[in-house]
């Protein structure tokens, strides 16, 4: 699609979409990426009436090119908003997305680092069994308790025990990611539906603000983000 559009976009910038498209680049947490590209380049206008075009969301502000410099064939500046207006920040996509890469490298600690080029461990029959279960956990929001906390119908429709049941978290007005809540899970046997409440970001969210989703099917990449996975005393 980007090589075949007629806007002069930099060549290495369509090269890269066209290999990688909506790249998502150092994961921070079940859905947080530093570097989250657009499959498409898609249209801003500043206060000024100047026209951009939005490449990516980074963990900073968000990347754009300058329509008036746009010129088929030639490499163009990238332009950064990082919360106080639009500045050139780098002289050329590749340039700009070296270090932008080396800046997210930075941000992880040695040991984080060696953890993720080791990659991580396959599921186990345990693990298996659980993404099973928690396949199997029926859930709805029903109302909002009187403390402010959501409430929950859960029925556990598999042949075992979890600990926790993680639900993602976002904003009702954009559907945006917040993060995630666990519910417990320990006292409700298979067959059994009953009734939790559950703080999902009270002190910062109304309940009326914010709604309870699906999180993706647990990989052994993100493992660690799932509460199903952890030991409890029952």
């Amino acid at each position: 699609m980007i090589l075949e559009s007629d806007a002069p976009f930099p060549r290495s910038y369509k090269l890269f979409v066209a290999e990688f498209g909506a790249a998502k680049l150092y994961r921070r947490d079940i859905s947080r990426y530093m570097i989250n590209f657009n499959p498409f380049p898609e249209e801003a206008v500043t206060e000024d009436g100047d026209k951009l075009w939005e490449l990516c969301k980074t963990s900073r502000g968000l990347i754009y090119f300058r329509d008036t410099r746009l010129a088929e064939g030639h490499e163009i500046s990238i332009q950064g908003w990082y919360g106080r207006g639009v500045r050139t920040i780098a002289p050329s996509f590749e340039q700009w997305l070296k270090s932008a890469c080396n800046q997210s490298r930075r941000s992880f600690s040695r040991a984080e680092w060696q953890t993720i080029l080791a990659g991580p461990k396959p599921f186990t029959k345990r693990d298996l069994s659980i993404v099973r279960a928690r396949n199997r956990i029926k859930w709805e929001p029903i109302d909002i308790a009187g403390n402010g906390k959501i409430v929950f119908s859960i029925r556990n429709d598999s042949d075992q025990i979890l600990p926790y049941l993680t639900l993602g978290v976002r904003r009702k007005s954009d559907k945006s990611e917040l993060g995630g809540v666990f519910i417990p899970m320990s006292k409700i046997k298979p067959g059994e539906e009953t009734i939790v409440e559950q703080d999902c970001y009270l002190e910062i969210y109304s309940p009326q603000e914010v709604e309870p989703c699906q999180f993706p099917e647990p990989t052994p990449e993100t493992r660690d983000y799932y509460w199903e996975f952890k030991e409890v005393n029952r």
